[in-house]
């Protein structure tokens, strides 16, 4: 999906329109590499860099990133003392360019356009009332159009742009979330959502299918659930997932899966509501998970995305966000959340951080020691960090004395009344200092009151504790298009994925043809034979991977096409028997045959085996060759799912003949070596035993999880 938007006109377009509108005084993005050692080739992009104001850009699982990913919506807290003081802003990547929209809270983009909501207090009286303005601002226009009133905390749009979901509030002795959605339009009402119960409502990509928050039942009772899904219409609501299952939730990009976080990464098919297999999904433990991409191939956490297609995962920047509370003041996130959102084409992950990332230090820890330790940290390096001072490990603040290239040593444990932890090996230290506002950003009337309320003479300077600012990491160059001849015409074919795609870049013999990059559905006239390869270039200005290249023999027409054709594939099967390439018909007569998947840029991705042309395993490689997932099957049903990491397996999953999942088994590694993490009994999709690595039983009974002694 590309736009042809020019950039010179929109930004006039936009002050002309909207009047109220200003360019920030900031510095444009800053690039670098990440400091901490274990990430040496990372890079990051700092957007905003205000340490005294929160920049925020929303929930995990709702999205900052405009469709084409160009623009990058941020609410700003510029004076969390003032209801009103909070600003919608985009960021455009484009132009480099940090601009004020108007006050407001709450922006959302719609699936399918370049349109960015949000709602706005208007101070006339109750929110449903007229005190909330529901604003439409058409980014490629500059046109903004007020379609209803009420709605104050937005969900996102169906998957096509027809419907805005959310929350309307009743303010009273309880405040009071009622479900709805207003149609796109001007001058629209709410329509309330089925019965009206449910928060967050968040449809899905691309099915008919509403995800919404619900209540917990009296208890918390564990079958009861923790998320439903309904019709667009909130009606016909059904179990999505049960309390007993839940973490953070999201859709994955595409809308396939349901998933559920802080867990090793899973989850529940679109149309499959609970009781229904809860499938893993890849190899690693995700906390607040959150969509990677518009094709439902990636997830993303904090420091890690899942390719679901290999079952595998990859690391990138930790955001080090978080603030140091007292020991006495519970579990108060949200201030810091990173909230990691993947980019239209999973090439970025966008997240808040209130760690200056770029000047900070990081030490990673060598092993583990208890929260008693007094004597010394080990670590893998010191490097940067001051001959003595404060650092911190989650929310503890410790204080040494000297340190060593290896080592800090003669602590202080639970500075300023924070909480004393055990401390693991490979967990992250980082400065106290680079947590700080400096000296002339201490101003006490602009502090918001989750800071005021949580710190006293007590916790020194915790009290200035920085708000969190804006990151992008890079996590994976943009997919690279394919140039083919096909019926006497040279077609650049767009990469897997490019809906953030600007344009491209074609090279003769290693020599770009053009200063500008050429834009989708040109075409282009080749001067002479020649060695021909092309790049994707973004809205961003991320330059993606070089195409395979095709030689021609003399000058020719290119035709620069916006989608992948029909006849098209990026990938291939090739059928092997006893290492020999065979037809498909012949393989699938043999006792045993091997069936290559190979990917045109690539390689092979995955292998299946076959008895006598029956599937009985699949493997599926990642990008180092190394097989992630393998599945085993039996007349042709899944029987065994398995899923690996460096280390070796980390889980197991057995289904019946039916295709229910029945049993499976979750591993960690500490120090090389193998010990449970947990293991589960299921029967029809429901939850039924749960072994702890401690030994702890949990077992269904009627509608209660029992633990068993």
């Amino acid at each position: 999906m590309s736009r042809a938007i020019d950039g010179v006109m929109l930004s006039l377009t936009i002050v002309l329109t909207i009047g109220c509108l200003n360019a920030h005084a900031q510095t444009g993005k800053v690039v670098f590499k990440d400091p901490d050692p274990s990430r040496p080739d990372a890079t990051l992009w700092r957007l905003t860099h205000d340490p005294a104001v929160r920049d925020y850009a929303n929930y995990h699982n709702t999205q900052c990133w405009s469709p084409d990913g160009r623009y990058i919506s941020i609410n700003r807290w510029a004076d969390r003392t003032k209801k009103s003081g909070a600003e919608i802003r985009l960021y455009d990547l484009h132009k480099d360019e940090d601009t004020l929209i108007g006050l407001g809270i709450y922006p959302r983009w719609a699936n399918r356009h370049n349109w960015l909501f949000y709602s706005q207090y208007t101070g006339k009286g109750e929110p449903y009332a007229g005190g909330i303005a529901n604003q439409w601002l058409d980014v490629d226009t500059g046109k903004t159009v007020t379609i209803g009133h009420g709605i104050e905390f937005l969900g996102e749009t169906d998957s096509q742009d027809r419907w805005l979901y959310g929350n309307q509030r009743f303010r009273g002795q309880k405040s009071e979330h009622i479900a709805v959605r207003m149609a796109i339009k001007e001058n629209s009402k709410s329509e309330v959502l089925g019965n009206g119960t449910g928060k967050r409502p968040l449809p899905s990509r691309n099915h008919p299918v509403l995800m919404m928050r619900n209540k917990k039942t009296e208890g918390g009772a564990p079958f009861s659930p923790s998320r439903t899904w309904s019709d667009l219409d909130g009606e016909n609501m059904r179990t999505a997932t049960a309390l007993v299952q839940a973490g953070h939730q999201s859709w994955l990009g595409n809308g396939e899966y349901h998933l559920v976080g802080n867990q090793q990464v899973a989850g529940r098919k679109w149309n499959e509501p609970f009781p229904s297999n809860l499938h893993r999904l890849a190899n690693c433990h995700f906390s607040d998970i959150s969509p990677c991409g518009f094709s439902g191939r990636w997830a993303c956490t904090n420091g890690r995305v899942a390719d679901l297609r290999s079952g595998g995962s990859w690391t990138f920047s930790n955001a080090r966000s978080q603030i140091c509370f007292p020991e006495d003041v519970g579990d108060a996130s949200e201030p810091y959340d990173p909230d990691h959102k993947g980019s239209p084409d999973g090439t970025k992950v966008c997240f808040s951080s209130n760690y200056d990332i770029e000047k900070g230090h990081v030490a990673h820890m060598a092993v583990t020691v208890p929260k008693t330790e007094t004597g010394k940290l080990e670590v893998t390096s010191t490097k940067g960090f001051p001959d003595s001072g404060d650092i911190t490990y989650r929310r503890e603040v410790i204080g040494y004395n000297s340190k060593t290239d290896t080592s800090f040593v003669g602590l202080t444990r639970g500075k300023y009344e924070t909480k004393t932890l055990a401390v693991k090996a490979g967990g992250m230290l980082t400065s106290l200092d680079a947590r700080l506002l400096p000296a002339h950003k201490r101003d006490p009337a602009k502090l918001p009151k989750y800071m005021t309320r949580s710190f006293d003479e007590k916790n020194g300077p915790l009290l200035w504790q920085r708000q969190t600012d804006i990151y992008v990491a890079i996590v994976r160059e943009p997919d690279a298009p394919h140039l083919r001849l096909h019926n006497g015409e040279i077609q650049l074919i767009p990469g897997e994925n490019h809906w953030e795609t600007f344009g491209y870049r074609i090279f003769k013999d290693g020599k770009p043809l053009t200063q500008e990059p050429i834009r989708p559905g040109a075409n282009v006239s080749l001067p002479d034979g020649g060695l021909y390869t092309a790049i994707a270039i973004e809205w961003s200005g991320l330059e993606g991977k070089p195409s395979l290249p095709l030689k021609i023999d003399k000058a020719a027409k290119l035709a620069v096409l916006n989608d992948k054709p029909e006849d098209f594939s990026w990938t291939s099967d090739v059928w092997k028997v006893a290492k020999t390439t065979v037809s498909e018909k012949k393989a699938l007569a043999a006792p045993k045959a091997m069936l290559e998947i190979i990917h045109l840029q690539d390689g092979v991705i995955a292998l299946e085996t076959y008895s006598k042309g029956t599937l009985t395993r699949r493997e599926d490689l990642d990008h180092e060759g190394s097989a992630r997932r393998k599945q085993y099957y039996k007349a042709g049903a899944l029987t065994k799912r398995e899923y690996f990491a460096d280390e070796g397996i980390i889980s197991s999953e057995l289904f019946d003949m039916q295709g229910w999942k029945t049993e499976e088994t979750i591993w960690r590694y500490t120090n090389g070596k193998r010990t449970l993490r947990q293991q589960w009994w299921y029967e029809e999709g429901t939850p039924v035993k749960r072994l702890l690595s401690g030994g702890k039983t949990f077992v269904k009974e009627g509608e209660n999880w029992v633990r068993k002694k």
